[in-house]
């Protein structure tokens, strides 16, 4: 005797998910409206309706089908058509929920983002047509399509060798909706869609701090369909600035300096978001390797977080009497003196601007010098 488990194709260690899944799959296969056996399909609604229960599948899992009488005593017999209708049934109510809601991206810059702000959001939204009451026709009756009676399908018959095979399909005469309005009473307004689009705007608030992705619900101004009314769903996209780059609630800002500002100390002022200047002041010396930080000037209680490039002087600016300088108070007394004795000597020569942009001009994609060709590996 076949499992529920067998029954649906799953593992007994299946997830919701897959049943739900496997069971669709089946119920549309062998469903009687499309030719398919109505034992078999009996079977398959009781195996998910089972399986579909967590305190069902829990008794199932440890005292079979004979356990599930004491839980199921007085409960009415269940129908696989209910079982079938119900869950087509939730899927495009939930695929109504999401025509109704309207979803637009507003785009906010850093300055916006640091103290908040309020935008006026243009967007387009779909409502019921005022002129015909949602309906379509001017006459504001319904017309039902007389191919399919208003349900929309139609039944089709297949022969297959010997075999007849009956089915569904989408009715053509009203594409599938079930409706059909005389050519003379259709609504001009809304072409008999019964709906419109029209043009609106939104005051919306960004809250102090917003992150890319964050959502901003406004009840009641998305779509409105067949009297129902959905939401609108603003997504902030965050733009990115030209001298600061957000870190979460920090920001990171890069700052070029001399290399005397490095070791004598350094103050200067910085062009903050929002117009705000800051005085920045530093006494210590600054390791272009490391991050130093200016606490509270972040987003919404972060931090500042400044990177230096050290700007060296050129080789002119160097006199020999600096140089001296240099050497005296820069480099250890003690620093001992490497022996160099019988050592080739290689000097150290600065690449110009050509050596520096893009692949050495003196070298292939390969890494060989121009011209050269590199041999090709033998094939085994």
């Amino acid at each position: 005797m076949e499992t529920f488990y067998q029954i649906l194709g799953v593992d007994e260690k299946a997830d919701p998910k897959d049943i739900k899944k496997a069971y669709r799959k089946l119920a549309l296969k062998h469903h009687p409206d499309r030719g398919g056996d109505d034992a078999t399909f009996k079977k398959i609604g009781r195996a998910y309706d089972v399986l579909s229960d967590k305190n069902k599948r829990k008794i199932y899992d440890t005292k079979g089908e004979e356990g599930l009488k004491d839980f199921e005593q007085g409960s009415n017999d269940i129908d696989p058509t209910e079982i079938f209708a119900n869950l087509f049934q939730q899927q495009q109510h939930n695929k109504n929920d999401m025509k109704l809601h309207v979803v637009i991206p507003v785009q906010v810059t850093l300055d916006e983002i640091f103290t908040g702000c309020k935008k006026i959001v243009e967007y387009e939204r779909i409502i019921d047509c005022d002129s015909c009451d949602g309906i379509g026709s001017i006459d504001k009756n319904s017309y039902i399509c007389d191919k399919c009676d208003g349900t929309g399908f139609i039944t089709i018959t297949r022969q297959i060798g010997p075999m007849t095979q009956r089915g569904r399909a989408p009715c053509t005469h009203c594409n599938g909706t079930g409706k059909k309005i005389p050519e003379n009473l259709i609504c001009k307004d809304c072409d008999g869609k019964g709906s419109k689009s029209i043009k609106d705007t939104q005051e919306i608030e960004i809250p102090k701090g917003a992150v890319t992705n964050h959502q901003i619900l406004v009840e009641g101004r998305g779509n409105h369909i067949d009297g129902q009314t959905g939401n609108l769903v603003v997504v902030v996209q965050e733009l990115p600035h030209e001298d600061y780059k957000r870190m979460g609630d920090n920001l990171l800002y890069n700052k070029e300096i001399l290399l005397a500002d490095a070791l004598c100390g350094i103050e200067f002022t910085l062009n903050f978001l929002n117009d705000i200047t800051i005085l920045i002041r530093s006494k210590i010396v600054i390791n272009p390797s490391k991050t130093y930080k200016v606490i509270g000037y972040g987003i919404d209680g972060g931090d500042l977080y400044i990177e230096f490039d050290v700007i060296f002087p050129n080789k002119s600016q160097i006199t020999p009497a600096l140089k001296r300088s240099l050497k005296k108070y820069l480099i250890p007394e003690d620093r001992e003196a490497e022996d160099t004795a019988g050592l080739k000597t290689a000097t150290l020569l600065e690449l110009d601007d050509e050596e520096l942009s893009g692949f050495h001009p003196n070298f292939n994609e390969g890494g060989m010098p121009a011209g050269a060709q590199q041999v090709p590996c033998a094939q085994q």
